[in-house]
């Protein structure tokens, strides 16, 4: 395999915008300003008034569920708003991250290259903070001011799963590198979903990185980086035990009891409309102990904006089913946009958040042509010349 970087998708006007835009949703996210996320919300409207020609590249059937989504969301936002005020400004995001995705999708290259270029900003900010800070104390908790390393890890993992699913779509190529680099960067965060979102992110990666490879290249190579990995494994079996037990939370096991507590009581509340309309917070342990935020993107995304939102931004994750595109590559984005939905029930990443800007974005991108199975064709030779006397 030969690395190839074609500058050109770097240097477009349109590359920069954008990698500002998922920086600006990064930010906006992880200092919690208001202000701040309001300025992405202007950012994303400004985007699609600049950019708003020709988008009418949306399958007709993609655009029939976005339209759907909207407006089976907006029947019921103003009794929302009625009991929850701040639904309005969360249906406002929605509009936003969908305008600036519809901008995005638009110009598959580019944004693939614009993703990457947001990836490696944030995963170069927090190398070189865990530079200055060391490895020891869990350093990540303390970065950002009200920001747990749970929360920066799970930043991290969604920009690298929106780079995979843009840049295998968009280029035909896995992203094992940056893959690798946000796994480190989860191990030393020690939260138990980040760890093991990248550790998914990265086998699988890892599986699909050799697919431009003859078959039975690919299947040899996977096959002796399985066996070299098993063995590695075995021989530092205990090693790596005391590390996970020592230094992250998978000592502790899978079970969250907060987190499982918080669900039930949220579960136990729905009945009648709430099922409808979504439950309240108050007197909950989400409102006295975890200052409204319910650690999970489904709860948030049922109590501001109902049922209809939830179901419908759920079932977008189904998408790559319908697309054209091979079996193989069908399988690698359910398993990018499964590991996603599987950390946004352990931390509000998603559903509303600037971060459905990458969301929307994955879901429109498999209305568009992929360039996935031209990358893994191999290079016909030159047709020879005739001999002329």
């Amino acid at each position: 395999m030969r690395l190839r970087i074609d500058l050109s998708d770097y240097l477009q006007l349109k590359t920069l915008l954008l990698a500002a835009l998922l920086i600006l949703m990064v930010t906006s996210v992880a200092l919690q300003f208001v202000a701040l996320q309001a300025v992405f919300i202007l950012y994303c409207l400004g985007l699609f008034v600049l950019y708003n020609r020709g988008i009418d590249y949306l399958a007709a059937s993609d655009k029939n569920y976005l339209v759907f989504a909207l407006v089976a969301t907006a029947a019921i936002l103003p009794i929302n708003v009625f009991r929850t005020p701040t639904s309005a400004l969360h249906f406002a995001m929605v509009l936003a991250t969908l305008g600036g995705a519809l901008v995005a999708a638009k110009s598959p290259r580019v944004y693939a290259a614009a993703s990457l270029v947001a990836l490696l900003f944030a995963q170069g900010v927090v190398l070189w903070f865990l530079r200055k800070s060391g490895l020891d104390n869990f350093p990540l908790e303390d970065m950002i001011e009200g920001t747990s390393s749970n929360g920066i890890t799970s930043y991290i993992v969604c920009l690298q799963i929106n780079y995979c699913v843009a840049n295998l779509h968009a280029r035909g190529r896995a992203a094992p590198l940056t893959s690798a680099i946000t796994f480190l960067i989860c191990v030393v965060g020690y939260g138990r979903g980040s760890i093991l979102a990248g550790t998914a992110i990265m086998l699988i990666s890892l599986l699909f990185a050799f697919r431009p490879l003859p078959r039975i290249y690919a299947i040899a190579t996977t096959a002796v980086l399985a066996l070299g990995s098993a063995f590695l494994i075995a021989e530092n079996y205990q090693l790596i035990y005391d590390y996970a037990a020592n230094n992250t939370k998978l000592g502790n096991g899978l079970y969250d009891e907060p987190r499982a507590a918080m669900i039930e009581e949220y579960w136990n509340r729905l009945s009648g409309f709430n099922i409808l309309f979504g439950a309240s917070f108050d007197n909950t342990l989400i409102d006295r102990f975890f200052n409204g935020n319910p650690h999970n993107s489904y709860i948030r995304g049922h109590h501001f904006l109902g049922l209809f939102y939830i179901l419908l931004m759920g079932l977008m994750v189904l998408r790559p089913l319908f697309s054209r595109i091979s079996i193989t590559e069908k399988a690698f984005h359910i398993a990018m946009l499964g590991t996603l939905l599987l950390r946004a029930s352990t931390e509000p990443i998603l559903f509303p958040t600037p971060f459905d800007v990458m969301y929307f974005s994955m879901f429109l991108l498999f209305g568009r042509p992929s360039q996935a199975s031209l990358a893994r064709r191999p290079a016909s030779l030159p047709s020879p010349k005739p001999a002329y006397a």
